[in-house]
């Protein structure tokens, strides 16, 4: 099962990030004519727990998270609602068996000075179940 199935879930089922950016929850992109402001996800990488006698139990899924906006305060919004969704999260959601979530890190910038399009980009990891 995919952990970005997880990650949509998450965000998408929880009220304060929907109330901020209805459905527009993307992975990996939005298209050019998305309406702002948005939420992409992105897998970066997945490590295995090693074992002698099996495939892995358990893997580590390092993902990103990136808040679109026209504003700096409703990008650090969302990002700070996207965390309040995924931080320490664990449970099972779309059949995806979540150990826990781990919030690792937050930066933002600003992406396109003339159309003023501002972001904040979160690291995580995400401990999944197999």
């Amino acid at each position: 099962m995919s952990a970005g199935k997880a990650i949509y879930g998450i965000l998408s089922a929880n009220a304060g990030v929907s109330a901020l950016v209805s459905t527009r929850i993307y992975p990996d992109i939005a298209t050019q004519d998305t309406a702002f402001p948005f939420v992409v996800y992105q897998i970066e990488g997945t490590t295995p727990s090693d074992t002698k006698d099996g495939v892995s139990k358990m893997d580590m899924v390092d993902f990103a998270v990136m808040a679109y906006a026209k504003s700096y305060t409703s990008a650090q919004d969302i990002a700070s609602a996207c965390r309040t969704a995924l931080d320490r999260y664990s449970g099972t959601m779309q059949g995806v068996t979540v150990d826990s979530i781990i919030f690792k890190d937050q930066q933002s910038a600003q992406m396109n000075a003339d159309e003023k399009v501002f972001a904040v980009m979160q690291a995580y990891s995400l401990r999944q179940k197999r």
